[in-house]
């Protein structure tokens, strides 16, 4: 083999390593909240998580989701059901779907889809806390730092 070949080899094998670096990992996490009863508190927490949703963008305000929707017959009880869908190579998305179930046997649990190579299930919590719930997560449970809920501040005297 001609000595100009091996530069070409050797530049086409590290690009072809350097692709494969890059992995998504994909996983759905429950996070505990005691204090979502209704679907205003639901809405809050889902728009808490939407602070996390698309890297590259601010985080100081939440992302819209792509759809947004009130699933009252939902198998786990009624629901807010968000998702997210961003296609750009710059902008990639760490949150796929939140289901926040605020009435029937899941009351209290928000099923969030994310990509754990760019977020950790801390992050969701600590979002979900920022915005003013008790988050019951182990070894410790992450009070509220924000005070109370916007639905619940709104609906007091």
């Amino acid at each position: 083999m001609p000595r100009h070949r091996f530069p070409f080899l050797f530049c086409c094998v590290a690009l072809a390593l350097a692709a494969g670096c890059r992995v998504k990992d994909i996983r759905t996490a429950t996070v505990l909240v005691p204090g979502l009863r209704t679907a205003d508190d639901a809405r809050a927490a889902v728009a808490a998580i939407g602070t996390l949703a698309l890297v590259g963008y601010p985080q100081e305000s939440p992302q819209r989701p792509d759809s947004l929707a009130d699933d009252p017959a939902s198998p786990g009880g009624a629901a807010i059901v968000a998702r997210w869908h961003h296609p750009s190579a710059v902008r990639t998305i760490s949150v796929e779907r939140v289901v926040a179930h605020y009435d029937g046997p899941r009351r209290g649990e928000i099923d969030v889809t994310y990509d754990s190579m760019k977020l950790a299930r801390k992050n969701l919590e600590l979002a979900v806390s920022e915005a003013g719930f008790l988050v019951k997560a182990e070894p410790y449970d992450f009070e509220p730092s924000a005070g109370t809920p916007p639905a619940r501040a709104a609906a007091r005297p």
